[in-house]
């Protein structure tokens, strides 16, 4: 029996697993929507389609805690197919058949199930729920056919994602793809018009919002030793400077100064950028930068090799910092009051932004740890961690508490807190709300290893993308 490596649902996913079966119906991994909310059901074909796809049999089965019968569910044929009868069967099973109309590939929506939930019941996909074609036939796609996503989008910018995307005002999103610098809307990923894209190396850190007087830009650092910075809306350039060796993230101060770690075979260098002109503020004890620089009070704190190294800004003076054999691994996270943290994969490294004086620095059990997420709502810091886990501390300090299980694999991207809810991404692709998974892997021609992922700004929705340039945006 063949395997169908994706088919998906949005909002309530329908996630095909890749194990083969004995019979022609394709098992759908489980899935849920948010409590008390409705949610749209969207099953998409694969990225790059299947011409053999000429009908599909989707069937949606709840576990004990809903039926059919009490939520409203309607079924919208999406373009090129045709709907057939939406019934439902045995109190808690629906089933719709559709088939393709057109004769077109299909990768795009081929159903939209709309679901609504009532009062605070959970609805959950039970992995009874399957999809087939038609006539009961094995679909067999190419094998670097990938799954798609729930309810958001997906798109394949058409080249490597090595580092983050970063959202920025107004619902965009700025990632570093191939040898271009793309700007996309988040709600549907399509392109922002009038950007026009400047070329840049490979990323492997994140492109930077921020204000230089009054006009908006994006700065981006690459691995050539490139630093590139444009106006936000149009692309145009406004700083392009060769630095000699690779770029870290930059950090945008609020006076407009750009400030990245240059890091090649000797000691890294910390250069701030104003006017369009970049000078050196200090050469650092590291040779190799671990973490994007944060600027608070004056100071520049940077994650090396060696620690958290913190420089004053105005004469390239070093502070006190956090001396450390193991390296600062993760960009510091500064909040309230200067309380800063950063980490490598055995301790939390605390300490003091506004002086450098580092506070005590308290051993984990989370192993390699990803970038970190900072929730004022509870002063908190999370850290993607081992074993699909959360590793969370108080900024003020305390015992770190490591979570369950989130998800199959290793969290290496920076987890999303919003409204205590957890969201991750983790190595595979897996992308779940605290334990509920919410799509199947992200994919595509290559590996599936995890890029990164981010809040649009102003909006609630995630971003992801994976190393084969497929960025995804999930609506919460």
């Amino acid at each position: 029996m063949t395997n169908i490596k994706s088919l998906v649902a949005g909002g309530l996913l329908l996630a095909v697993a890749g194990a083969a079966m004995a019979d022609p119906s394709m098992k759908l991994m489980p899935a849920g929507a948010k409590a008390g909310s409705a949610a749209a059901v969207v099953v998409k074909g694969i990225l790059g389609g299947a011409t053999s796809l000429v009908g599909a049999e989707i069937h949606v089965k709840f576990d004990a805690k809903a039926t059919v019968e009490n939520v409203s569910a309607t079924a919208t044929a999406g373009s090129g197919w045709v709907t057939g009868a939406f019934n439902v069967v045995n109190g808690n099973e629906a089933i719709w058949i559709g088939a393709n109309g057109d004769g077109q590939t299909a990768d795009g929506t081929i159903v939209t199930i709309s679901v609504g939930v009532v009062g605070t019941t959970k609805l959950t996909l039970t992995t009874d729920s399957n999809v087939t074609d038609q006539d009961y036939n094995p679909w067999n796609p190419p094998a670097n056919q990938e799954a798609a996503l729930v309810n958001g989008a997906i798109r394949d910018l058409g080249g490597a994602i090595a580092g983050a995307p970063s959202t920025g005002p107004g619902g965009v999103v700025a990632v570093a793809a191939g040898t271009a610098l793309k700007l996309v809307k988040a709600s549907d990923l399509t392109d922002v018009a009038g950007f026009a894209a400047p070329a840049v190396g490979p990323v492997s850190g994140r492109p930077a919002f921020g204000m230089i007087g009054a006009q908006a830009v994006i700065a981006v650092g690459d691995d050539e030793g490139k630093l590139t910075v444009v106006d936000a809306a149009t692309g145009a350039p406004v700083a392009a400077l060769a630095l000699g060796a690779k770029v870290s993230t930059p950090a945008i101060a609020p006076d407009g100064t750009i400030y990245v770690a240059v890091s090649g075979a000797g000691p890294a260098t910390l250069v701030k950028v104003v006017g369009g002109a970049p000078a050196p503020v200090a050469t650092l004890t590291g040779t190799t930068v671990l973490g994007a620089p944060a600027v608070f009070g004056g100071l520049v704190s940077v994650g090396t090799d060696k620690g958290v190294e913190v420089i004053r800004a105005a004469d390239g003076i070093p502070q006190a910092g956090v001396a450390d054999a193991a390296g600062a691994t993760i960009a510091p996270i500064i909040g309230a009051g200067g309380k800063a943290v950063s980490a490598n994969a055995a301790s939390i490294l605390g300490f003091n932004a506004l002086t450098g004086a580092p506070t005590a620095a308290t051993v984990h059990s989370g192993g390699a740890l990803s970038e970190a997420w900072y929730d004022a709502a509870t002063d908190k810091v999370s850290f993607g961690a081992a074993g699909g886990k959360v590793l969370s501390v108080a900024l003020a300090g305390g015992t770190p508490e490591l979570s369950a299980a989130l998800t199959p694999a290793a969290i290496a991207a920076q987890p999303i807190v919003l409204n205590g809810t957890t969201y991750v991404i983790d190595a595979a692709g897996n992308i779940a709300a605290d334990n509920v998974a919410l799509s199947a892997p992200l994919g595509g021609p290559g590996a599936k290893a995890l890029a990164a992922t981010g809040r649009t700004s102003g909006t609630d929705s995630i971003i992801a993308a994976t190393n084969a340039g497929i960025v995804a945006s999930i609506a919460l």
